[in-house]
């Protein structure tokens, strides 16, 4: 009888140990090498709106549509799943329509690192297309650009190859990417 009273408080003690160690432990292992601190600062979600907003003369048709987690695949079924597993975090999706009424998409893709989006940079456009002086990365191809800066990897696309919508695809690139340099 005499083990019986101290069990209770035994495992209380043994619990209370695992869930603050545990506690302990996540946030150390999730604070990386700059601490706890770090950890805050890159766990910042920037308001990918800013990123999206027409440069003067456009404007947005429709609503632009965020998304997080797996809604990704209402997206982008099929593709969906390369993003989750490389360390997607939420993208940005907009047609804008240019001041000459060319309608150009728009996706911003947030990624957990530089790494992944490069990753994703580079198996969305692989060595097709001609480089662009956009982000640290980019290809323009026929009707659509894609480039990364940080951890975004963008996909700007019209939806005809002509010189209209190309210029309106160099414009909007060079306005995102300048957006991206501040975060």
């Amino acid at each position: 009888m005499r083990n019986n009273r101290r069990y209770p408080t035994f495992l209380t003690v043994v619990m209370t140990a695992l869930v603050f160690g545990a506690s302990m432990a996540m946030g150390l292992l999730t604070a990386g090498p700059g601490g706890p601190t770090a950890a805050c600062a890159s766990e910042r979600r920037p308001d990918l709106a800013t990123f999206t907003t027409p440069p003067d003369g456009w404007k947005t048709t429709g609503a632009p549509a965020t998304v997080t987690g797996e809604a990704l695949f209402e997206v982008i079924n099929g593709g969906a799943e390369i993003y989750l597993q490389t360390g997607f975090r939420q993208a940005r999706f907009a047609t804008l329509q240019s001041p000459e009424d060319l309608a150009i998409n728009l996706e911003i893709y947030e990624m957990t690192d530089p790494e992944a989006a490069r990753s994703i940079f580079s198996r969305k456009s692989g060595d097709t297309g001609v480089k662009a002086p956009y982000g640290q990365d980019a290809r323009l191809e026929a009707y659509y650009l894609n480039f990364w800066r940080g951890r975004y990897q963008i996909t700007i696309a019209g939806y005809k190859a002509t010189p209209e919508i190309l210029a309106a695809i160099r414009t909007l690139a060079a306005t995102v990417d300048k957006r991206l340099q501040g975060d």
